[in-house]
């Protein structure tokens, strides 16, 4: 019956105006992205055959190969395609309105080296890296292996989470993913980009590894921290960055939840606020003000997202540690915040020897937020090095 009914029409069209007629054809519908053009051209070179013949069975043989390899090639990078188009991988990567797969062609192109001044481009992607069959073949398999990469890296805990911090940090998403791609490998050398970026540390000061600028930024930090009005600074997103760092730290083998930062919080221990029936509350609060820095120090503050510091409200500490404890249960996971909360920092004050004491477990009082505070800034001495 198809034999019979069906008519198949076609034009056949030179290489080298295959893709501007399919444009041209394709009129006001679908656009294809760069992405997709790179794919179409890809497929089609990285299949191709060279020998052809005369003897028509022989010929039929080239091309049932061809499309079998074509066919191959087209499921890898459907595989490839589902996997950048998993939610979880799409949040962390931040794909937001662009093709799923433009971070693996963008990092392709950034660490094969090119002309700088050349940008992404489907055309400057098409010139370098498929400009005829043997060079398609070629970086299909180094895309195989660069996406292999990033799964690896996705996958293990400790490189996703430095990967998630330095996302956050002021050097270029492109070059983060470039440099944690380039050094895979040396964990070591992750740990250290992602430190001094999280200090704002330029690209190029991390790369020529400057010892004054380290520690110029370490000290620059500091005294944004130590700002006894804090939560009312300019130095509040470098507290958010450096209590998100706190908690990612304390994973203990397990992959942080990012997603918590688009909603972030700081949440004051002691309220700002306490209400006015409230006397102790009142007392409290004025204790932390006359005996410690101040309610809006980093020693009363923890990072929260937002629907967890709501939940919280102006609660008295004791109250706020139920409600934080019964959101462990729905899966909340901040493990600094809960640690500071339970008051329960089981290490040594590393200058005196002495263990942080905490006087009260239903009270947040004026000795805890100076404990915690000297607790935040050991810890940021042994992270950035004395």
């Amino acid at each position: 019956f198809v034999l019979e009914k069906v008519k198949l029409l076609y034009n056949e069209i030179p290489e080298e105006k295959a893709v501007n007629t399919f444009i041209a054809l394709n009129g006001l519908k679908a656009i294809m992205k760069d992405e997709e053009l790179i794919k179409s051209d890809l497929l089609i070179k990285s299949s191709r055959m060279d020998n052809k013949t005369e003897n028509q069975v022989e010929q039929f043989g080239i091309e049932w190969k061809i499309n079998e390899d074509r066919s191959r090639l087209a499921r890898n990078w459907d595989k490839w395609l589902y996997w950048w188009n998993q939610q979880e991988v799409k949040n962390y990567f931040g794909t937001e309105n662009r093709h799923p797969l433009y971070y693996l062609l963008v990092t392709y192109w950034n660490i094969n080296p090119n002309n700088e001044n050349a940008k992404f481009s489907f055309e400057n992607f098409k010139n370098k890296f498929i400009s005829d069959a043997k060079s398609a073949k070629t970086h299909f398999e180094g895309l195989r292996k660069l996406q292999k990469t990033f799964e690896d890296l996705y996958n293990d805990w400790e490189r996703y989470n430095l990967l998630g911090l330095a996302f956050l940090a002021n050097i270029n998403k492109n070059e983060c993913i470039k440099y944690f791609i380039e050094n895979t490998t040396i964990l070591d050398e992750l740990k250290r980009f992602t430190k001094w970026a999280l200090a704002e540390c330029t690209l190029s000061e991390i790369k020529e590894m400057k010892e004054e600028k380290f520690k110029e930024r370490k000290e620059n930090l500091s005294n944004i921290l130590i700002d006894k009005n804090l939560f009312d600074s300019d130095g509040k997103g470098q507290a958010y960055l450096q209590l998100l760092r706190m908690n990612v730290m304390d994973m203990n083998e397990r992959k942080f939840d990012f997603e918590v930062f688009k909603t972030k919080s700081l949440e004051h221990i002691c309220p700002q606020n306490p209400p006015e029936d409230n006397s102790d509350f009142i007392k409290t609060k004025k204790e932390i003000e006359e005996k410690s820095d101040s309610i809006n120090s980093i020693g009363n503050l923890v990072l929260l997202n937002g629907s967890a510091n709501s939940s919280l409200s102006n609660n008295p500490y004791d109250i706020k540690k139920q409600l934080l404890f019964d959101k462990i249960k729905q899966g909340f996971l901040l493990p600094h915040t809960l640690k500071v909360f339970s008051k329960s920092f089981n290490s040594k004050n590393e200058n005196t020897g002495n263990r942080y004491l905490f006087n009260n477990e239903k009270y947040w009082q004026a000795d805890d937020v100076e404990n915690n505070k000297e607790y935040f800034f050991n810890e940021f001495e042994k992270y950035y090095g004395k």
